[in-house]
């Protein structure tokens, strides 16, 4: 989510969303590597799977999360 526009549900709404149409497809997981932003996958309940150091200044996860009913 663009800076601008952190803050105001965004994220969470997009999540939902790509979960929705990922259970009507018939997918039971999602997954998603992020470079950028620590902690908002956590927040709506994504589970860390994996942390990688690539500096001492940068890491990236990867999430994983169960497709909601």
């Amino acid at each position: 989510v663009h800076p601008d526009y952190r803050g105001q549900g965004v994220a969470s709404a997009l999540t939902a969303e790509i979960g929705k149409i990922a259970k009507q497809q018939g997918f039971d997981k999602l997954y998603v590597f992020n470079p950028i932003t620590q902690g908002v996958f956590e927040k709506l309940g994504w589970s860390v799977l994996q942390t990688v150091h690539a500096t001492r200044r940068h890491k990236t996860r990867t999430y994983r999360r169960q497709c909601r009913r």
